[in-house]
């Protein structure tokens, strides 16, 4: 049976699982900046925590790429 999906559609779609991984910390990471900003200065050593895990996180999913080349995704050629 012939699939009317393109077979490079999941490449295009998802650029590489790490790449995702990137997106999911940025994300969380601003959401929980957002929700203790609103804290005022109480939120303060929170947001610096979350910063710093967040970089944490970056440089692994970096070291991971080095080790796999799956950084920067999935080539669109």
């Amino acid at each position: 049976m012939e699939s009317w999906i393109p077979a490079d559609a999941p490449g295009r779609m998802l650029r590489g699982p790490l790449e995702v991984a990137g997106l999911m910390v940025d994300v969380c990471a601003e959401g929980a900046r957002t929700f203790w900003s609103y804290w005022g200065p109480l939120g303060e050593p929170a947001i610096a925590v979350i910063d710093s895990v967040a970089g944490m996180q970056r440089g692994y999913l970096d070291w991971l790429g080095t080790l796999s080349g799956q950084w920067s995704g999935v080539s669109s050629e």
